[in-house]
């Protein structure tokens, strides 16, 4: 009888873990077909990752680094898309894909965009579509994807050699900058399309030699494109600033000239005090040392302004820095790149401004072999994303991070 009792016992524990396992099984086939195109990625806390020479102070509020598992990939861009969620864009060797993740870096989903062969450089939302900026088949290239489905709505080939470096959505539809070639040099472009994406008008800018616009910014009567020129004595690469109507009528132009070196513009934005806050990079011209650039000018008005940086910053963190993308979010400016020590090794970097230029903080994220940031967004959750990659194991990974408004200090510096 005991025996009997044992062997029901048996049966019955048999019976209930085969019925966990078909439902386990049945489960993990019920998933939807979204699903397939998330990527396998692991998180883990930002502290983890981070070493210093120093000791390493205790990060706050919700911080961790994201890496996704697509070898060869890298984040080059993140802008705001609906309902607490960001569009990424990352290249690989197969080509472009957009990804949509929440504040937490998970994917809601994913689909292939362009491939290998063009050359995408900015993404942007408005109205349920990715609007992505680049060059195609060596033509001025946007092309508009559907949000929700990765469908293709409309694109424009602007019948001009040359390549958007830049994209804007504004209220009547998009404005986008980069360059043209003639004959052997660049002229810096600029283009309004509508919300169909066609073009309203084109405007090219030349000194004489090379010009190229790298950053607009929206203003509530027209805009501002900034960009370089080196259409100088020295040829010099050197701040170019543009100013248009909304009408696409150039106000003003002029070049802000900073000593015997190349300043190279890649992100620009402004205050509420009608202030340009621009960064980049400034190579000197004897020793090429190349190094980290941010710089704080009033609006110029008209073309009896000059122009006049009332902060400008040039610092090498090591061996060579630049600063790759800049935005200003509750009267600071956060701007994120990369260093490069003397031993070579690539690290993050994150460097905050206060308006009247001071800085705030700025801190060097030496992260696996190598890391290095890419673009920034504020999210409603008030921390920042970063986008950028990671070298693991001698593979390049793309990476989502995340920190606090105080870039995970442990306290607020006066």
């Amino acid at each position: 009888m005991k025996a009997d009792k044992t062997l029901i016992t048996l049966y019955g524990l048999l019976a209930f873990f085969s019925l966990v396992f078909i439902l386990s099984v049945a489960f993990l086939y019920k998933s939807d077909p979204v699903e397939k195109l998330i990527p396998h990625s692991s998180s883990r806390e930002f502290i983890e990752y981070i070493s210093s020479g120093e000791k390493t102070e205790k990060l706050l509020g919700s911080t961790f680094i994201k890496l996704f598992d697509v070898k060869g990939g890298e984040f080059l861009k993140i802008c705001i898309s609906e309902k607490n969620s960001y569009g990424v864009l990352m290249k690989s060797d197969d080509g472009y894909r957009i990804y949509t993740i929440d504040s937490r870096g998970a994917v809601l989903y994913s689909f292939a965009a362009e491939r290998s062969s063009a050359k995408i450089n900015d993404i942007k939302y408005k109205d349920g579509l990715y609007l992505l900026a680049g060059e195609k088949e060596g033509f001025a290239y946007i092309g508009a994807y559907g949000a929700a489905d990765g469908q293709l709505r409309w694109s424009n080939f602007l019948n001009l050699k040359g390549e958007f470096k830049t994209l804007r959505p504004v209220s009547q539809g998009y404005l986008a900058g980069g360059y043209l070639i003639n004959a052997q040099s660049k002229q810096a472009l600029t283009t309004e399309l509508n919300l169909n994406g066609d073009t309203v008008w084109t405007d090219t800018y030349t000194r004489g030699d090379n010009e190229y616009i790298s950053s607009i910014v929206p203003l509530a009567d027209g805009f501002f494109a900034i960009g370089s020129s080196n259409s100088n004595p020295l040829k010099d690469f050197n701040v170019l600033i543009l100013r248009y109507d909304i009408h696409g009528i150039k106000r003003f132009d002029g070049a802000l000239i900073i000593e015997h070196h190349d300043e190279t513009p890649l992100s620009a934005v402004s205050d509420k005090e009608e202030n340009l806050f621009i960064c980049g990079l400034r190579t000197d011209a004897s020793s090429y040392a190349q190094k980290s650039l941010i710089l704080k000018l009033p609006f110029p008005k008209d073309d009896t302004d000059r122009l006049k940086e009332t902060f400008l910053d040039i610092k090498a963190i090591d061996k060579q820095s630049s600063l790759n993308s800049i935005i200003f979010h509750n009267n600071r400016a956060y701007c994120v790149g990369s260093i490069s020590a003397d031993d070579g090794k690539l690290c993050g970097f994150l460097k905050i401004i206060n308006s009247d230029g001071s800085l705030y903080y700025e801190r060097v994220y030496d992260i696996n072999e190598k890391s290095w940031f890419s673009d920034i967004i504020p999210t409603q959750e008030n921390t920042l994303l970063i986008v950028g990659a990671v070298v693991k194991n001698g593979v390049k990974t793309p990476a989502v991070f995340s920190t606090d408004l105080k870039g995970g200090i442990s306290e607020t510096p006066e």
